[in-house]
């Protein structure tokens, strides 16, 4: 570390680590990673009182885990819809596609056969290798000597990431390993092509059977974001103090190059949204702290995933066109007309409140709301949206509330003061 003894105040870190993992199960699969070096640098420098400007640099290694490298066989199901891109491919301007899906035999308006395809997992013990990543962090801190009013507190913070990881240790998922066979120019000898099955029945001729989804390594996963965060705390005498607490995260990109140079950008799409915000209000006046928690999810969209998976929309009647409602057979045979899937998500908002209260120096007591107004998750429809759900509940928005509207109570004892310790 360097810090000088005169001017303006700043420091220089650096760090770095050398890592060997090794992993034997018992029945003699083993793997092992050495001579892995790691670092980090970090630097910060206040030109003025108020203004403070932070940067690091680091890179990370992280091994296969047990889960990943001995996971034993495990199986599971789904639909055509979600993983054959050969359905309807004559409605898609992708002339590769096209020309793999023809190529056996595949008709360009095929409505995709037969029942759920059967996928299977596995671990990749002696076939993964090591993550590894670079990390870029600027920051910009602002902290006012004084404020508009005597006793206030305020601070703003503007960090920006960048963060590269290569080889990441992943699943693609059974959709984007048929995806990527039939888009692969070197069809049908791309060794994905190798991890599923069509089905050669004429009754449900073409349809996919089984896909085999292993745990391997990606070429790279990027992010970039911008994190905003305000603090204020205003001292109101006798009237207790105030405090307000906000953070954003603005999403710049996220992108995924899977295999062979094709890369995904799930930025704004159901499970990843480009931004998210959280405000904090309290006021405390002893013995008393309430609290009213927001906490707002941004709205997302997965249309361009409808339009890859069922063409952009075809001969409809013009009101239906901007909805993507999809006129096909299966539509009019189980729901007489065609259906309209959800492919967006609303912006949703929740909001709390909560109340403490000190009871002794030792012991507290809060009471609270969370979701007071019992916001319900976004509905979706899981046909034809291209958006994995349970029931009418998105499975990729974890960040979502399932529960509703409920009340919490909780008792904090700090027996480190009471036993002295």
């Amino acid at each position: 570390m360097f810090q000088p003894m005169s001017g303006m105040p700043r420091a220089f870190n650096a760090a770095a680590r050398l890592t060997n993992t090794y992993a034997r199960r018992a029945d003699g699969q083993d793997d092992s990673d050495k001579g892995n070096w790691t670092y980090k640098l970090a630097g910060n420098y206040a030109p003025t009182s108020w203004l403070r400007l932070r940067a690091t640099y680091g890179t990370s290694f992280r091994s296969p885990a047990l889960y990943e490298q001995f996971l034993a066989n495990e199986s599971g199901f789904l639909g055509q819809s979600q993983i054959d891109p050969c359905i309807r491919y004559g409605l898609k301007d992708d002339p590769q596609l096209a020309a793999n899906c023809a190529s056996q035999g595949i008709p360009d308006d095929y409505q995709g056969a037969g029942g759920s395809a059967e996928t299977f997992s596995q671990g990749g013990v002696g076939l993964l290798d090591p993550e590894t990543s670079k990390a870029l962090t600027l920051s910009a801190i602002f902290t006012p000597d004084g404020w508009l009013w005597r006793g206030g507190q305020f601070s703003f913070a503007v960090d920006y990431i960048d963060i590269n990881v290569k080889d990441q240790i992943t699943q693609l998922g059974a959709g984007n390993i048929v995806n990527g066979c039939y888009h692969s120019e070197s069809f049908p000898d791309d060794p994905l092509c190798d991890l599923f099955v069509r089905s050669t029945s004429s009754a449900n001729e073409f349809a996919i059977l089984t896909v085999n989804d292993p745990y391997l390594n990606i070429d790279q996963q990027r992010n970039k974001s911008l994190d905003f965060t305000t603090r204020f705390k205003q001292n109101m005498g006798n009237l207790g103090t105030l405090s307000v607490l906000g953070q954003l995260t603005y999403q710049l990109k996220d992108r995924f190059t899977l295999f062979q140079g094709i890369t995904q950008s799930f930025n704004g799409m159901e499970g990843d949204p480009k931004w998210v915000g959280d405000l904090n209000v309290s006021w405390a006046k002893q013995p008393f702290t309430l609290t009213y928690g927001l906490q707002v999810i941004a709205g997302t969209s997965d249309r361009q995933d409808v339009i890859d998976a069922n063409g952009n929309p075809g001969p409809l009647p013009a009101t239906l066109t901007p909805n993507f409602c999809l006129a096909t057979a299966a539509a009019y045979a189980l729901r007489g007309g065609p259906y309209c899937p959800v492919y967006k998500l609303p912006r949703v908002a929740y909001h709390s409140f909560s109340a403490e209260f000190q009871a002794t120096k030792n012991f507290s007591f809060t009471v609270g709301v969370a979701n007071i107004f019992n916001k319900k998750p976004p509905a979706v429809s899981n046909v034809g949206s291209q958006i994995s759900a349970f029931a009418q509940i998105p499975l990729l928005g974890s960040y979502y509330d399932i529960i509703g509207r409920r009340v919490f109570v909780t008792a904090r004892a700090k027996l480190g003061d009471l036993l002295g310790l």
